[in-house]
């Protein structure tokens, strides 16, 4: 909603305002637009990170209640030229109305279930169901705030993080990744504990699920069938890091940050 108010601000300035003031306050006014337009596009980016299925819902509803209004206005039109009686819009209003009345309001659920969050690791995807569970109870919860550092550069590799709930931004040196509810980030720390690449900022508040090295290295020391998993697929990635030293897509699976 915010978003098209900030379209039609600059829709007005542009027709409205540029006619009375002179072309340099108008200019100014577009400026001040348009960086609230960028800010609202990455609060936006942000909230779709973080809440993808229930901003899509919410867009959804969006879209529909922009249709009923539509709908409704068509209705008034018609009964304002005469086109229609008095009966026959008011019928037309409420059944409109009622319809859109019916509709469930979208459902927000943040919860993710665990095991299905750490399946779309690559380094855990091939472990047996048992395995993913003893795996599942060595993840620990940290929250975060907006515009918090969860990693440094040049610091200790030590875990890898799954994303709850939230979303973070991926500052490498050539680009910058934004990931969001259900994607990971730092997982070679696991097998190499090299030093990060990359700062890692929490874009909104943030429910995260950590697993750290020492814990996973007592679980390979227990379970070495899973080890001799984790140590080929691991293989496979950093031979895929030395291929592609600019990371690889959106996804976080081909990122390097450790």
């Amino acid at each position: 909603m915010m978003y098209l108010v900030v379209d039609r601000l600059s829709e007005f300035n542009t027709e409205r305002l540029r006619p009375i003031f002179a072309e340099r306050i108008t200019d100014l006014i577009a400026g001040i637009i348009d960086r609230r337009r960028e800010q609202l596009r990455g609060a936006l980016d942000a909230l779709r990170r973080q809440y993808p299925d229930y901003l899509a819902a919410l867009e959804l509803r969006f879209l529909r209640q922009s249709a009923v209004r539509q709908e409704v206005a068509r209705y008034q039109s018609l009964f304002d030229d005469g086109l229609i009686p008095q009966e026959l819009f008011d019928d037309l209003r409420r059944d409109v109305t009622v319809a859109h009345a019916a509709e469930p309001r979208p459902r927000f659920d943040i919860g993710l279930d665990t095991r299905r969050l750490i399946e779309r690791l690559d380094l855990l995807a091939a472990l047996d169901p048992a395995q993913l569970d003893l795996v599942a109870k060595l993840l620990r919860p940290r929250f975060t705030v907006p515009n918090e550092r969860i990693i440094r550069a040049g610091a200790r590799g030590d875990a890898v993080y799954f994303i709850a709930s939230g979303a973070v931004e991926v500052r490498l040196p050539a680009r910058r990744v934004r990931l969001g509810s259900g994607e990971f980030f730092g997982e070679m720390a696991l097998v190499t504990g090299q030093l990060r690449q990359a700062d890692v900022l929490a874009l909104s508040y943030c429910r995260l699920l950590v697993l750290r090295k020492a814990d996973f290295d007592r679980f390979i020391a227990a379970n070495p069938d899973a080890g001799a998993v984790i140590e080929r697929v691991a293989r496979e990635r950093l031979a895929m890091n030395r291929d592609d030293s600019g990371g690889g897509d959106d996804s976080g699976r081909a990122l390097v940050v450790d």
